[in-house]
């Protein structure tokens, strides 16, 4: 008898998994439809990895084991006879105090795990609504490594150009924005800020700040508003005066009381923090994770670079800054179909 009812829970149990696994695949295939409606050779593999298979199987036979041995043991132990005839009532409530235990124990695992889910929905509905201070609707990214490529820093110019204007020249592109790196993606470079005219930063001082190198049109490309101001334009050359945009997170630490536009900083050490010029403020937004708060950053143009460097290690920093690795198309053609 023992053997039958563990035979029955481990058939079941390795059902559920078969069934769970394959709930699992369909519905990975329902999300990736309706979030790329318009890509049918998405190459995203939704296929279980073995190491997935194993630990379900193990999962599922786990599982007809704990819930089939209890109740083996338990009828094992009873008397059939003594129950029809309903005597010893004492000790069929003691044999069912197990039983009694384990619907207990089920129960509160499930509720458990509701309470999980509901507040995991409530995550990503949270998430998925808040505010990141760019707009997403209609925003394609495409990364790119120029550096992989061959380009040389020499030719990064004309090869840029060549970029915005063959993305712009397609059917509904609005907008092209290039950037050392684009929002919401985890990427982050930083450096340390020194402010011209004030102190030298002391060793506990927290003067770094993330950053990033962008396109004219990047800050009208992600949304990101230019709240005082301006943003880069043809004027920014290579030889023009060094100019910076920061957001309103750089702001408050670095200017709290002060109008920033028309004031200097530098990087890497205080005897260039008269490099770079302020022109403009844009609102704050999320470039790291989405979880995070909005990090204090300043944004600096594609056609400018610090010259002078005497530190290999500073000089290398710029150089590897030049090559950026993702484009953003802002087009209406998705809204219009």
């Amino acid at each position: 008898m023992i053997r039958q009812t563990l035979t029955e829970s481990l058939l079941l149990g390795c059902a559920g998994g078969l069934a769970g696994l394959a709930v699992a695949y369909a519905g990975t295939r329902m999300i990736l439809a309706l979030a790329f409606p318009d890509s049918p050779n998405l190459p995203i593999a939704a296929s279980p990895s073995l190491a997935v298979l194993g630990f379900a199987f193990l999962l599922s036979l786990l599982t007809g084991v704990v819930f089939g041995v209890v109740p083996a043991w338990i009828t094992s132990h009873s008397d059939p006879a003594e129950a029809l005839r309903g005597s010893n009532r004492s000790m069929r409530d003691r044999a069912s105090l197990p039983q009694r235990s384990l619907i207990v124990f089920q129960a509160a695992l499930s509720l458990v795990l509701l309470v999980g889910a509901g507040l995991l929905t409530k995550s990503l509905r949270n998430m998925e609504h808040q505010k990141f201070g760019i707009e997403t609707t209609n925003r394609y990214v495409l990364h790119l490594d120029p550096a992989g490529a061959g380009y040389a820093p020499e030719k990064l110019p004309a090869f840029y150009q060549t970029l915005e204007q063959q993305f712009g020249s397609l059917p509904g592109v609005q907008s092209v924005g290039l950037a050392l790196y684009s929002t919401l993606e985890g990427n982050n470079w930083g450096e340390g800020v020194f402010v011209d005219g004030g102190p030298a930063p002391g060793p506990n001082d927290h003067n770094g700040s993330s950053w990033d190198r962008v396109s004219n049109h990047f800050f009208e490309t992600v949304g990101q508003p230019v709240v005082r101001g301006r943003g880069f334009t043809d004027q920014d050359t290579a030889t023009s005066q060094k100019v910076a945009v920061v957001n309103q997170a750089f702001v408050k630490k670095f200017f709290p009381k002060e109008d920033p536009v028309g004031r200097h900083f530098g990087i890497f050490e205080q005897k260039y923090s008269s490099t770079f010029e302020i022109v403009g403020v844009v609102a704050d937004a999320k470039y790291t994770n989405p979880r995070d708060e909005v990090r204090t950053m300043y944004f600096r143009p594609l056609t400018q670079t610090m010259s002078g460097l005497t530190d290999p290690n500073e000089a290398m920093a710029e150089g590897r800054g030049l090559y950026i690795n993702s484009v953003t198309l802002f087009s209406e053609r998705a809204a219009e179909s």
